[in-house]
């Protein structure tokens, strides 16, 4: 009985990206990018993680790789809509048109 409780792993994938927002703020983004990559150890497709990742890619003028770290969960999961609206937002951005 009792309130059910994540996972450990659960836990600190989901505190990760809030641990690399912080230190977004704080100015340091490559201890974001580890913070990020470490999620992703832990949930290759964690979406917050992805997101800030890509981010991230997208602010070093690195288009092409945040495209794929997307595109690399869609062939895992073709169907995943959250990785599908962040590829047409991330096209939208760099002025790639979308087939």
């Amino acid at each position: 009985s009792g309130i059910p409780c994540p996972s450990v792993a659960g836990v600190q994938t989901f505190a990760l990206p809030i641990m690399a927002r912080t230190l977004l703020a704080k100015g340091d983004a490559v201890g974001a990018r580890k913070s990020f990559e470490h999620a992703l150890v832990i949930d290759s497709a964690y979406f917050p993680a992805l997101a800030g990742l890509a981010g991230l890619d997208m602010a070093d003028k690195k288009p092409d790789v945040a495209r794929k770290r997307f595109e690399d969960v869609l062939e895992k999961d073709p169907k995943n809509g959250q990785v599908l609206l962040a590829l047409a937002n991330l096209a939208e951005r760099s002025g790639v048109a979308s087939a």
